[in-house]
């Protein structure tokens, strides 16, 4: 229950006017309104300040299963199906096709490396 709801009664018992009323709860709600906004805003620089630190939001990243990389290949040539390699990685069908996004990612990004290099 919103505290505003609670006190209307108390105010226009004090105060004694409805339209007074009404405009204090109209300051009220203006000042309330002011303070969630300057507080999303603190939240906002926060999160701006810890990224510029280097701090990881989320879940942590899941490391590659062993053989990841040549079970996966098989998976790509045909030679298993998704559920097959997923289970042969025992992991489920979503976390194989997730960590196989970020696999192929990285290869890229190698490749990607080594022709600005080379």
């Amino acid at each position: 229950m919103d505290m505003l709801t609670t006190i209307i009664p108390r105010l226009e018992e004090i105060i004694g006017d409805k339209q007074k009323t009404a405009a204090v709860l109209t300051l009220i709600k203006e000042a309330e309104h002011e303070e969630k906004s300057q507080r999303f805003q603190k939240q906002l620089e926060g999160i701006a300040a810890a990224k510029e630190r280097g701090v990881q939001f989320g879940r942590p990243l899941m490391d590659f299963p062993k053989n990841f990389g040549k079970i996966c290949k098989k998976q790509q040539e045909g030679l298993l199906t998704v559920t097959e390699a997923s289970r042969a990685l025992n992991i489920s069908r979503q976390q194989f096709y997730r960590l196989r996004k970020r696999y192929e990612q990285q290869e890229q990004e190698q490749y990607q490396q080594i022709d600005v290099r080379g």
